[in-house]
């Protein structure tokens, strides 16, 4: 599962960067890995959670992506890391380039309502 989370961040990062397919890919490892992890891996499930989070909206799914937010928050909100404030930073970023887009800005508002209270 270590290694599915790796390859399953790999692909965040370079889907990030415009690599074709990436994105995609990133969907399958991350799921696969956050079906996995059990609750005793809170924090890295969270971590995996953002990032499936930040390919769904890449694919252009922004419903996935904020059912995926949504429950990335509420098992964030019972941990205490800083450093899962700054794993939401590229969905803030993805989801900025849709302006015009009702979910894109729900979105926003939500993980900038939970960066803002941590």
């Amino acid at each position: 599962n270590d290694l599915r989370a790796m390859s399953g961040t790999v692909h965040h990062e370079l889907a990030l960067r415009g690599h074709a397919g990436s994105a995609a890919a990133g969907i399958t490892a991350l799921t696969s890995v956050v079906r996995a992890y059990g609750y005793g891996m809170a924090r890295s499930r969270a971590f995996c959670l953002a990032m499936l989070a930040t390919c769904h909206l890449l694919e252009g799914d922004f419903d996935e992506a904020i059912a995926v937010t949504d429950e990335a928050l509420a098992l964030a909100g019972s941990l205490n890391s800083t450093r899962f404030v700054d794993r939401l930073r590229p969905l803030r970023v993805v989801a900025a380039r849709h302006p015009d887009d009702r979910r894109a800005e729900e979105l926003t508002e939500r993980v900038t309502g939970f960066a803002l209270a941590a």
